[in-house]
């Protein structure tokens, strides 16, 4: 199991864990995304959940995953474009 987010208990501020980090810029090389700026609290939520808490539990390689991923997008017809450097590693 990974270690909590580090929390500021005077500004209940939520960091990104370590981990989430890691995996953000791995998955989004050099992705800054606008919500950041917009709402941070919920970024750094989304974060700890979706690139630390998931991919911890989770027993898939980063390439099975992200295919998986695709092949639900091409099932709902999305664009693809931002995804597929992903399929490059």
């Amino acid at each position: 199991m990974t270690t909590a987010p580090q929390s500021n208990a005077s500004s209940r501020e939520v960091n990104p864990s370590e981990a989430a980090n890691r995996n953000h810029e791995v998955l989004f090389p050099n992705h800054k995304s606008t919500l950041q700026i917009t709402d941070p609290e919920l970024i750094q939520v989304f974060d700890n959940f979706a690139f630390d808490e998931v991919l911890a539990e989770s027993q898939l390689d980063t390439r099975t995953r992200v295919v998986m991923i695709l092949a639900v997008l091409i099932g709902r017809k999305r664009d693809l474009r931002p995804e597929w450097h992903l399929l490059k590693r």
